[in-house]
């Protein structure tokens, strides 16, 4: 089935002319959230171009409550003792040609983003990030904040009052502190 084209790429193609994006809606009545400068008032999804020139595909999700998630990803294996992972993730980029290759060390992977900043971000090289987008180590964690804890690893021990805590920050010189708690 074509919409917006005559010769369907697929078993469904929803084609847009030069331009302008071609957007999907999922809609229902009883949802009224209140994203509007994005998606109309009912829809709770959109698949739309990332750009319009550029390509990508952007997935939304719009709920309409504090305590409701915008998107929930689930992943279900049929089987009793699966093999293969719940949900696999895999990244590519152009080999240059026609065909895709395996991004550099560098180049991210997945990034997770908060409006603009990007506080977490996962390279080629397996490399995370935490607080840079530029992982040095295979768990980078950074701060911008003088004195602040970058790292904080505890154990409680279940809450009977016993316990460890292992923390990193820097303070006047200090480049890391490991201290025994009892609460």
């Amino acid at each position: 089935v074509g919409i917006g084209t005559t010769g369907p790429a697929g078993t469904l193609d929803v084609s847009a002319a030069a331009g302008s994006d071609s957007s999907l809606y999922l809609t229902d009545a009883d949802l009224s959230q209140p994203i509007t400068a994005r998606a109309v008032t009912t829809a709770y999804g959109r698949l739309t171009a990332n750009s319009s020139t550029l390509g990508g595909l952007q997935i939304d999700g719009f709920s309409d409550r504090n305590d409701q998630s915008g998107i929930y990803l689930a992943a279900r294996v049929g089987g009793t003792a699966p093999t293969a992972p719940a949900f696999n993730l895999t990244a590519y980029k152009s080999d240059g040609g026609t065909d895709q290759t395996t991004l550099a060390s560098t180049e991210p992977v997945l990034q997770i983003s908060n409006n603009g900043t990007n506080p977490v971000v996962v390279l080629g090289s397996g490399n995370v990030g935490i607080g840079t987008t530029t992982p040095g180590a295979l768990l980078d964690v950074s701060s911008a904040v003088a004195g602040a804890t970058t790292l904080n690893i505890s154990n409680l021990n279940g809450g009977n009052g016993v316990g460890g805590q292992m923390s990193f920050m820097a303070k006047g010189g200090q480049t890391g502190l490991l201290r025994e708690i009892s609460r």
